[in-house]
């Protein structure tokens, strides 16, 4: 008889340290984001997963959707490999509404990076998108970069209806920008973490969270531009 074998991709789960470095190259080296996320999707994980992430603007805006695997021990970890939160820059592209959209993500870290917030012209553009039950994320000693020209955008923003739990921000820097962080989830958000973190230059709302649980705001610092038109929380 004439049997045919045929072969495709086949994805590996993934567990361990890796990086991303565009200059880069090698087995546990991806050169994006989107690439290192794509691993992350096709198999799943089954322990702890860290990307060090090498100096650099990396000009694009990722999607991290539910990962096989996942749990509070099973991390993925997103880290400046210098230690610097400005050597390492997440650029949003104009084509979407955010840099770093979280669409069911959970036990997920971004430590020590910056993220610039996209072009985009619509009202509800964000640095990070908040979507599909994304729950137990963290974000820390973080730079988030706005735009003072437009005050409609947002730093941190969830979609209605979308129910995220137990988010963290820790020790961030918040640029200018319209709004800095937005929670107005229905239903409400439960338990998220805003704490010693430093908003500049917003020009509407520092904090706004509505509907929210059991939220922990605390020992943040909130420099205003103008007293007319802003809110601190």
């Amino acid at each position: 008889t004439n049997d045919t074998i045929s072969s495709g991709s086949f994805c590996s789960v993934m567990s361990g340290s890796f990086t991303i470095n565009a200059a880069g190259s090698g087995a546990t080296n991806f050169t994006t984001f989107t690439s290192a996320i794509n691993a992350l999707t096709c198999a799943g994980i089954n322990g702890a997963v860290t990307f060090n992430v090498a100096n650099g603007t990396y000009n694009e805006s990722i999607v991290l959707p539910a990962i096989t695997g996942s749990s509070a021990t099973n991390t993925v970890t997103f880290v400046s490999a210098s230690g610097v939160a400005s050597n390492v820059i997440l650029a949003g592209q104009a084509a979407q509404l955010y840099t770093v959209q979280m669409n069911g993500a959970s036990n997920v870290s971004f430590r020590k990076m910056s993220f610039t917030i996209s072009t985009n012209a619509a009202a509800t553009t964000s640095n990070i998108l908040f979507n599909g039950g994304s729950n137990f994320n963290t974000f820390d000693s973080c730079i988030f970069n706005g735009t003072a020209a437009v005050t409609t955008k947002y730093h941190v923003y969830d979609v209605a209806a979308s129910a995220n739990h137990q988010n963290t921000f820790t020790n961030n820097t918040f640029g200018a920008n319209g709004s800095g962080i937005y929670l107005a989830s229905t239903p409400s958000d439960r338990q998220p973490i805003i704490s010693n973190n430093t908003f500049n230059s917003i020009s509407t709302v520092a904090i706004y969270i509505s509907t929210s649980d059991s939220a922990i705001i605390n020992k943040n610092v909130i420099n205003a531009t103008t007293l007319t038109t802003f809110n601190g929380i």
